[in-house]
């Protein structure tokens, strides 16, 4: 698209990077956690399915059932990984702190692929809420350390032995955390994680299995208000997630940012992926920097998100709204170019989020993914 005028005051700075962090401005650190993390929309878009795990010769995963049911004797420990079962849940709500709102979902799972447990949700109550907020793991998750990837990244919740004053580094969206572990009980231990403007506080029951409690500064909150076993039914596995685009905006009176550049950009998405989940986050992030400030728009903001199929997927906040607004979408074969229009006339921002993943529908507890899922993303 063209530019006939200067539209910098409408459309705002881009961001030099999809994550804002890069502006350098110290005050800006609370907008970090609202448009994740350092990688140029290059790399972002460059994900191929030809990373995934090998599939066997039908073009489905090469994937292991796991027993089932409550365990005989399973004495909590915090000196030993949680052994997961086939068709354990968690039903689990997470809060976000932007718009305030909250997700329940059910966390199952699906068997075992390697040395990975494989973590869906029932395919008829799918959230992409909980997939774009990334908490809890789902996908692949470590039966070491129940590590799982947010952003490309590893993050590492939890280390073995949970000793009294453990310590370790990882990564959250791709920036870094330092960790260390609190041993409360001797079967509870909390984990701090920190950087220079970030902390997030985790709890971990090993009588549950999981981390049943997170609580992330301006950023989410989650706690697991059920656990139990024998789940039948079939689960959406979202396996070799990545984020694909992370597209923004931010307002002029924000700080420097680089020079204006087209409205409309493009990315494009490998075709091997079978779905996308993606978040529009709208509005005043003045509120996030100077707190005590109004939270009323403060202007107008807009994010028009095209998809290769032609959809569009459209998000509005006029000056009479308050605070951020959130709307999440979702879309299948997403292969192809993605076209985003940004208009941020205001103190505030506008973001594009997604991750694609390719999907597999699990028949739980026998463990087998269901005929006709998986089978482009690996090209059988």
């Amino acid at each position: 698209m063209t530019k006939t005028a200067d539209t910098s005051l409408i459309y705002g700075p881009p961001a030099s990077t999809p994550r804002m962090n890069a502006i350098g401005v110290v005050a800006l650190a609370a907008l970090t956690v609202l448009a994740g993390c350092a990688k140029p929309a290059s790399e972002l878009s460059t994900a191929s399915a030809t990373n995934a795990t090998a599939a066997s010769s039908d073009g489905m995963l090469n994937m292991t059932a796991l027993p089932t049911g409550k365990p005989a004797n399973d004495a909590p420990t915090l000196d030993a990984p949680p052994v997961w079962r086939e068709g354990e849940w968690w039903k689990v709500r997470v809060t976000d702190a932007f718009d305030h709102k909250s997700y329940e979902g059910l966390r199952v799972v699906a068997g075992k692929e390697g040395d990975k447990y494989l973590v869906g949700m029932p395919r008829d109550s799918f959230k992409n809420e909980l997939m774009v907020l990334h908490l809890p793991g789902f996908g692949q998750v470590s039966q070491d350390d129940l590590t799982f990837e947010v952003h490309n990244c590893p993050f590492e919740p939890l280390k073995f032995p949970l000793k009294e004053g453990l310590t370790w580094q990882t990564k959250f969206e791709c920036r870094d955390f330092g960790a260390q572990a609190k041993v409360t009980s001797p079967t509870t231990a909390d984990v701090t994680m920190s950087n220079a403007n970030e902390r997030m506080v985790l709890t971990y029951h090993p009588s549950l299995h999981e981390v049943t409690k997170i609580a992330f500064d301006n950023y989410a909150t989650l706690e697991v208000k059920d656990h139990g076993y024998d789940y039948k039914g079939v689960v959406t596995v979202p396996h070799m997630f990545h984020l694909v685009f992370q597209q923004s905006r931010i307002g002029p009176l924000l700080g420097p940012g680089t020079s204006p550049s087209a409205p409309t950009e493009t990315v494009k998405v490998d075709p091997t992926y079978g779905r996308v989940s993606f978040v529009i986050i709208l509005g005043n992030a003045l509120p996030f920097i100077q707190p005590g400030a109004p939270d009323a728009a403060g202007g107008y903001y807009n994010e028009k998100v095209t998809g290769p199929d032609g959809k569009a997927y459209e998000s509005t906040m006029l000056p009479s709204e308050s605070g951020l607004k959130l709307s999440y979408f979702m879309a299948d074969k997403p292969g192809g170019d993605w076209q985003f229009q940004h208009v941020v006339a205001g103190p505030g921002i506008a973001v594009a989020e997604g991750i694609a993943y390719h999907v597999y529908d699990v028949d739980v507890p026998s463990g087998h993914a269901l005929p006709s899922t998986g089978e482009h993303e690996h090209g059988g």
